[in-house]
């Protein structure tokens, strides 16, 4: 979502006044090391391009979001 609608945020510093903010950044860097992208999401980001010619780039290239934030 962030990388989609520019004005979203992700960082640190939660604030709940703000409707930017998305969410923790360390937390969702920390889940995305502990969960690799595996077999299964490899399949449905394959067939989601099949109907809609779009793909997770996150799951093409597991590193990006470390090389993004």
């Amino acid at each position: 979502m962030a990388t989609m609608y520019l004005e979203l945020h992700l960082d640190d510093n939660l604030n709940t006044l703000d409707d930017m903010s998305m969410g923790k950044l360390s937390i969702l860097l920390e889940w995305n090391e502990l969960d690799p992208v595996d077999a299964f999401e490899i399949q449905r980001n394959n067939r989601i391009y099949e109907y809609q010619g779009n793909r997770n780039q996150f799951i093409d290239y597991p590193n990006l979001a470390d090389a993004i934030w």
